[in-house]
């Protein structure tokens, strides 16, 4: 849980940027937001935590492993206002109102080495998907379909040429494979040995009843932590930022964060991931603050409103101190050895 205690900012610091003009385009923080395992989409109270925010001087982030496409039609089918910048593909892709401003792809090697080693495993080719941002392109049968009913985003490839379409393509963001337990392990461990990294997880893909794992396998330099960097860069968030997340997917993102001296707000249910992220923190010398969240029906959306409340009072008090300086400013001759600091707000998180 979000607690006020453990990071208190200054309100000093807040009002000084504010009187200098420094807060005028730029927003007082950040909330990178995992989407699936993290943000309840069926929540009526979440389009008027997203504006609590906003009104907060803040701004979300949506910061997913789904393709841009996909994140937005989600949440637009829940009647969720979509942010203006989404980090997707773990990072791969950055985008500003629907606008990819920001794209890293798969070396076609490692993508031909990657689906070589799956179909000589014994791994079935039809249950092969993978994204350029833009599309999702899916073995054509009849269960895949199926699964895709609705979506007008993916691209359907006969099963014995989407080996070869992959490979050729040069546009690649993440590749994503299904199977047993077994087949994703085996994966995995070819997809460290290539010096790429996987994230592992449930899937209903193609059937529920099929009780198929997926795997979503990227390089090294395509992560949630990039995306993170990257658009902490570009928005240059005035006091700190949060990163909200539940999968090993966004363990970058919370090194990041830490290392940053800002926030990880990590759901608690994934006890390996807690354990990740407090060895980081432990060996970063305790920079930045953790945040664990008890996975409610809600999932992090509470968390989200507790903290848009905590940094509304922050800005509330820093606009009010400031205005109670202007009104108690002195006349002109009178001493203004009390005049706020010129702040150099460069480094500040």
């Amino acid at each position: 849980m979000f607690k006020e205690e453990s990071y208190k900012l200054d309100v000093g610091v807040v009002k000084a940027l504010h009187s200098q003009g420094k807060l005028e385009g730029r927003p007082l923080y950040l909330v990178c937001l995992d989407k699936d395992g993290t943000t309840d989409l069926t929540d009526p109270e979440l389009n008027s935590i997203f504006s609590l925010i906003k009104t907060t001087k803040g701004e979300v982030v949506i910061t997913t492993g789904r393709t841009p496409a996909d994140v937005i039609d989600e949440y637009q089918k829940h009647g969720i206002n979509v942010t203006p910048y989404i980090i997707a593909d773990n990072g791969a892709i950055i985008v500003h109102d629907g606008e990819i401003i920001a794209k890293k792809t798969l070396a076609q090697d490692k993508i031909r080495g990657i689906l070589t080693k799956f179909r000589e495993s014994g791994g079935d080719i039809s249950l092969i998907r993978a994204t350029d941002g833009e599309k999702i392109y899916a073995a054509d049968t009849p269960e895949v379909r199926e699964y895709y009913t609705g979506k007008n985003i993916v691209e359907f490839i006969p099963v014995d040429e989407i080996e070869e379409r992959l490979i050729e393509s040069d546009g690649i963001t993440k590749i994503t494979l299904a199977g047993s337990k077994e087949m994703m392990s085996l994966m995995a461990e070819f997809s460290e040995g290539i010096d790429y990294w996987s994230d592992e997880g449930k899937t209903s893909f193609p059937k529920k009843e099929h009780k198929n794992m997926r795997l979503d396998i990227s390089q090294r330099d395509i992560n949630k932590g990039n995306g993170v960097k990257q658009i902490v860069g570009m928005l240059k968030p005035a006091l700190t930022y949060f990163c909200v997340g539940d999968g090993k997917n966004d363990f970058s993102m919370f090194q990041v964060a830490l290392d940053d001296g800002a926030n990880a707000v990590v759901i608690d249910e994934n006890e390996e991931l807690v354990g990740m992220v407090r060895a980081h923190h432990a060996s970063n010398g305790g920079r930045g603050t953790i945040h664990t969240v008890k996975a409610g029906k809600r999932k992090a959306n509470p968390e989200l409103r507790r903290i848009a409340d905590y940094m509304g009072r922050v800005y509330k008090d820093a606009i009010e101190a400031e205005l109670h300086d202007l009104n108690t400013a002195p006349e002109v001759g009178e001493t203004t050895s009390g005049k706020l600091p010129d702040v150099d707000d460069s480094g500040l998180r």
